[in-house]
């Protein structure tokens, strides 16, 4: 058929009647052997040129950044070991008699040797060729082996390493970071993985200015690579660890109560970036649910018949406060947070008799007919009531009044107090909508209780998380420009304690992304709100949440070199795999 490949029996019909085909010279076939020997022979020559002629910076591949310019003009300092002799590699006798012979020739000299050896003749550089292969064969195999080894050691990073070495602490490991060590206590298993040979990651011969840090790229080629995960990634048993198996708040012996899931069946696969293909945070895990022991209702709280706040509107700032340094909120607490509105006065007309809070063996003991009788005369007394005969009127009178209000005996007051709280009475609610009572609502109104039996009932710890993210630092501060209810939307109709409010790793991608140009609309209205987006302008995260272009470098979040502490830790771990050497061909850390 037209077109189609001639088969093998057609293509030998050719050559039917000229079997010496490919006996006969042919001049593509002769210019072929003459390009490969010129180049052999040109190799050779450029080695030899070079070893007495040349100079290293013409080996250099571009200009020293600033961090280590005062090497410029030592590469031996960092390519410790290297050798810009060619030569060296190859164990030929005779080549390193002519290089040596050649040595005290002048450029113009040594060209008129090579001359001399008939460079242009093709018999010439036959003969040269096979005395070369003669002495080949009678290398020694070992020599050759040693050479091949030598060759390959000038050009391993080991080298350099430990040059670096030399100025930077050691640096063994990429995991585990201190968030690790942190929780390792909940872990059953620590994660290893190998930090490679420094110039993988921190390229130089790139720009006379600052080392550029590495970028996310350099991140990816190992987290967008299965094999290079499975090759780096080792893991090391925990001893003494207790791992949850359903969602945990717990203090881990720092002070710092942490949301805790159960490990994740798999390890973290492969993914190309933060926007693209990034796990979920823990918290985000099938069915895992808040486990504070408080009793919150978020959407109740945003009712129009809830008190107004110095005057406004309840808002999340009310409650959610930053910490000194922004990173993280401080916790909620009673007095600070929830007393303005939820008091825990005892009578409606003597505030300062308040039931304690935080403490249950307290609570008992300020509710017993001798203390309570002391707390409301020192009440009375700093109204002004000295009358002795007065005061005992009064006493009664406030006795008669929790006796009005079914408060009959001590164990009633009591029972109120922990578990059922002053029924409400109609004609004091603020709104037809409000359950507010008169004066206290019972500790079980918020609070997990225990029966105490013969002492008092135990109030369970909160236990409300104070951290959520575990593998990377989080702080508020570059946020600020933005409304609580943006990430946390969920709590606007959240009326569970047991909702999870934080916001999912998707949700913050929407901004930490590379900027989308198709997105951003070019409108001189657009760059007037642009000029106008200044930190703690709304428009920004709206601008923000379209267009994405807010930094989403992995190292933004996740430093890479473990911590001195995760070194010691390890070595510190009795029969620990790990100390075998599942770091670099760096040392490992030493002590701090």
């Amino acid at each position: 058929m037209p077109g189609q490949d001639p088969t093998q029996k057609q293509i030998s019909e050719k050559y039917r009647e000229n079997l010496q085909y490919f006996s006969r010279g042919h001049y593509l076939r002769r210019l072929k052997t003459v390009c490969f020997l010129v180049a052999v022979v040109g190799a050779i020559a450029a080695a030899v040129g070079f070893r007495f002629w040349g100079s290293l910076e013409d080996l250099s591949t571009g200009p020293i950044s600033q961090n280590h310019a005062r090497f410029a003009n030592d590469c031996a300092a960092c390519h410790e070991g290297a050798d810009t002799d060619l030569l060296n590699l190859l164990p030929l006798s005779a080549l390193r008699d002519h290089a040596g012979a050649a040595k005290n020739l002048s450029v113009t000299q040594v060209m008129q040797k090579m001359g001399e050896v008939g460079i242009p003749d093709l018999e010439a550089i036959k003969a040269g060729a096979g005395r070369m292969a003669g002495e080949l064969q009678a290398v020694d195999g070992k020599k050759v082996e040693g050479a091949v080894h030598r060759a390959l050691g000038y050009t391993s990073l080991s080298l350099m390493d430990k040059a670096c070495l030399k100025c930077h602490q050691p640096m063994g490991l990429h995991q585990p970071q201190l968030p690790a060590l942190a929780v390792r206590n909940a872990l059953a298993q620590l994660p290893l993985v190998r930090a490679d040979e420094c110039s993988n990651c921190h390229r130089e011969h790139i720009g006379s200015g600052k080392m550029r840090a590495p970028d996310s790229q350099t991140c990816v080629q190992c987290h967008n690579d299965p094999h290079e995960l499975s090759r780096t990634r080792d893991f090391a048993e925990v001893k003494g660890g207790r791992v949850p198996t359903v969602a945990e708040n717990r203090n881990l012996g720092d002070g710092v109560v942490r949301f805790l899931a159960p490990p994740p069946r798999e390890p973290v696969g492969p993914f190309k970036s933060y926007a693209e293909g990034h796990p979920g945070f823990a918290y985000e895990g099938a069915g895992l649910k808040d486990p504070a022991r408080i009793k919150y209702n978020h959407a109740r709280h945003e009712l129009a018949d809830i008190p107004k706040v110095n005057g406004r509107k309840l808002e999340c700032a009310d409650c959610h406060k930053p910490s000194g340094n922004g990173a993280y909120y401080q916790p909620v607490r009673y007095e600070k947070h929830c007393q303005t509105c939820h008091s825990l006065h005892l009578t409606p007309d003597l505030p300062s008799v308040k039931i304690p809070h935080g403490d249950s063996d307290k609570v008992r003991d300020f509710l017993r007919p001798s203390s309570l009788t002391l707390h409301i005369t020192e009440a009375l007394r700093l109204r002004g009531v000295d009358d002795r005969m007065e005061l005992g009127r009064q006493i009664k009178e406030q006795f008669d009044n929790l006796a009005a209000r079914g408060m009959t005996t001590a164990e009633e007051i009591e029972r109120r107090v922990f578990y059922v709280g002053d029924p409400p009475v109609e004609q004091e609610r603020n709104s037809p909508r409000s359950n507010k009572v008169p004066f206290f609502a019972a500790c079980a109104k918020c609070h997990e209780l225990e029966p105490g039996g013969k002492k008092a009932p135990r109030v369970l710890p909160t236990l409300m998380a104070e951290r959520w993210v575990q593998r990377g630092p989080f702080t508020h501060v570059p946020h600020t420009h933005m409304d609580c209810l943006e990430c946390h939307g969920a709590a606007k109709t959240s009326k569970l304690t047991t909702d999870i409010l934080m916001p999912s790793q998707k949700s913050c991608a929407e901004c930490h992304r590379p900027l989308d140009p198709e997105r951003v609309e070019a409108s001189a209205e657009t760059i007037r709100l642009r000029s106008e987006l200044e930190p703690g302008n709304r428009l920004l995260a709206q601008a923000q949440r379209k267009a994405g272009g807010v930094k989403s470098e992995c190292l933004d979040c996740h430093p890479f070199h473990s911590s001195p502490s995760a070194t010691l830790y390890l070595k510190g771990m009795a029969g620990n795999k790990s100390q075998a050497g599942h770091g670099s061909s760096a040392p490992a850390p030493a002590a701090p």
